[in-house]
């Protein structure tokens, strides 16, 4: 059973160091409980693919009487950035700090029976840092046995994003996230070993559907009393890319019914801790009295949910809305909402990075593919910014990249906000609406809702589609089967082959002057001339939609708060660090001089 996270609201907690607070989310049903269950998450590009899964996880487990805690490794997710080790560092792992920083939390919270449950590196993690902090049980779930061969398996994957190493910045880049060379080291360092004899009292070792049991998991010197389960999903969750992820319901059935048989069935009151949790904190590099101030925040009538950053003093200027990508949670490509928010905090600015429905923490099921474009999305980003400034919602910046540098398009041309940072925005897609066979909705300004190529390729290779409509080519794929194969192979091509020039001329004839409404290109001239500072940071191809904007408008770009900048080797997700460094100077930049002391910009003129 899918739990609808809208039934609960998971509790913001900041805890671990003063000078580097680890993020963490708790979900109790209430202030009784059977047990305490602290979930240990992958890193990397495992990590935003899982963490819909933690999150269903812990509202199953919650429902059955315990109290679990999700949380960020610092300088991850949400977390602060790790400083350099100190004299309250608990050993010279941090990620295994931060694990037992998480045990001590649960139990400092009254939890008298606490099992812990790693996946991947997090389950080798979770598996390490019972070895020096006993527990009463604990699942590792498709566990790597080394930190090694994680991140052999993390560079294969950056293979195919071009220069994907180490920067000058001393930043490794993996894809959709970087792993800063301190942490690399750390989790080389980490094995499962022989002595692990008192982890817990009870530990199942959850393998992959398929895969061959690495000998260590087997080892009775190393898990002497383990049980194992194979379990299915494994490869749809963590193999498949974004937004193409499934939950995988049986594997975390196994997980819930294990440890409901586990778990001692007497409940004990516990003290759940304040929902409005706030971290204060330095960012890395500026003196102490540059504090930033970061707490959760729930949005309108839905309760979207968000985490805001912004200075210790007042903050002056508009409030930048950071939008959620696909149906990833908040943080962005390689983290670049947290950075670029905090960034902005040092700057005097106040910033929220928010989930879209069905997205991280926000209510509703797990956003599906499909529903990726929907335009509940925009509608979602209307409601949030109404709700951050109820006073005049145009007096806000919004700020996406890909699906959501769409939404904020879309949501720019019924608030009218003070700006707008569009990074790669995608706007070449079928709705959602249209697959059903509605009407494309009547407000989508931004979008060419033409078929891929992907859709037509599908249709016209489709064996069981060409023989409904043309019967002798049953009876040729039977007689000639290398032929057959051989004329699909040249029509995949083909249809490959053109599609580029198909999407350039579809995008030229849409856009032209006179079309209806100039497309992409007439609808983002309209938003500029209505006061909003308009920002788009592309690629050359993402940026052909929007060309030829300054043509509608009858002048220079920059005497009507409209910038096309096209960046030549931007990659479309920035799976690159240097491609993140190089949109983060340039928005930054373009924000002190726009909306700081002094800046043009004026307000909207509020929303519609």
């Amino acid at each position: 059973m899918d739990v609808d996270i809208s039934a609960r609201d998971p509790r913001p907690v900041w805890f671990g160091p003063e000078e580097a607070p680890i993020f963490g989310l708790v979900d109790a049903k209430d202030p009784e409980i059977r047990g305490a269950v602290v979930l240990c998450s992958p890193l990397g590009r495992e990590h935003l693919s899982s963490y819909p899964t933690f999150a269903r996880l812990a509202g199953r487990l919650a429902e059955m009487g315990l109290l679990t805690l999700r949380f960020d490794y610092r300088s991850t997710g949400d977390s602060f950035d790790r400083t350099e080790p100190g004299a309250g560092a608990m050993s010279s792992s941090p990620l295994l700090d931060d694990v037992r920083y998480a045990i001590d939390f649960v139990r400092g919270l009254g939890a008298a029976h606490v099992s812990v449950i790693g996946m991947r590196i997090g389950g080798l993690l979770a598996a390490l840092a019972a070895g020096t902090e006993p527990v009463d049980n604990l699942v590792m779930w498709d566990p790597c046995t080394s930190g090694r061969s994680f991140i052999r398996a993390l560079r294969v994957l950056s293979l195919g994003v071009p220069s994907a190493g180490v920067t000058g910045g001393g930043v490794d880049g993996v894809p959709g996230l970087y792993i800063r060379p301190e942490i690399l080291k750390e989790v080389s360092n980490l094995e499962l070993g022989e002595g692990a004899a008192t982890l817990a009292e009870r530990v199942l070792v959850l393998t992959r559907e398929g895969s061959t049991l690495d000998r260590r998991l087997l080892d009775p010197l190393v898990l002497p009393t383990a049980e194992y389960k194979e379990v299915a999903g494994q490869a749809e969750l963590l193999d498949m890319p974004t937004p193409f992820q499934e939950v995988p319901a049986a594997a975390m059935g196994s997980v819930v019914e294990w440890l409901e048989g586990a778990t001692p069935r007497l409940r004990h009151p516990v003290d759940l801790p304040d929902p409005d949790g706030t971290a204060v904190a330095p960012w890395p590099g500026h003196d102490s009295t540059s504090l930033i101030v970061e707490r959760a925040v729930r949005l309108g009538t839905t309760g979207l949910f968000g985490i805001s950053s912004e200075p210790k003093e007042e903050a002056e200027g508009p409030t930048f809305l950071f939008v959620s990508v696909a149906n990833e949670h908040r943080i962005g490509p390689g983290r670049l909402w947290v950075t670029l928010g905090r960034q902005m905090a040092t700057l005097g600015f106040r910033s929220v990075r928010l989930d879209l429905s069905g997205t991280g923490d926000s209510p509703g099921p797990v956003l599906s593919p499909e529903a990726v474009y929907s335009y509940q999305a925009v509608d979602d980003v209307v409601e949030a910014a109404r709700a951050l400034a109820p006073w005049d919602p145009g007096d806000v910046v919004l700020v996406g990249v890909c699906s959501s540098g769409y939404h904020i398009l879309e949501a720019a041309a019924r608030l009218t906000p003070r700006g707008l940072y569009g990074i790669n925005p995608t706007v070449f897609f079928p709705p959602p609406e249209s697959k059903s066979g509605a009407p494309v909705h009547i407000y989508r300004r931004f979008n060419l809702p033409m078929p891929s190529t992907a859709g037509i390729r599908s249709k016209v290779m489709s064996i069981q589609w060409l023989e409904q409509r043309f019967p002798p080519l049953r009876w040729a794929g039977q007689r000639f089967p290398a032929a057959t194969m051989t004329a699909r192979r040249l029509g995949r091509d083909g249809i490959n082959a053109m599609g580029r020039p198909a999407r350039k001329l579809s995008w030229w004839l849409r856009s032209r002057r006179g079309s209806t409404g100039g497309g992409p290109a007439g609808a983002l001239a309209q938003l500029a001339r209505a006061g909003t500072d308009v920002y788009l940071i592309c690629g050359p191809e993402e940026m052909r939609p929007f060309a030829q904007a300054p043509d509608y408008l009858g002048g220079p770009t920059g005497q009507a708060g409209l910038r096309l900048e096209v960046i030549h080797h931007l990659d479309h997700a920035l799976r690159r660090p240097s491609d993140r460094e190089d949109v983060s100077q340039a928005v930054l930049a373009h924000l002190v001089e726009q909306f700081g002391p002094g800046g043009v910009s004026a307000p909207g003129e509020g929303s519609r």
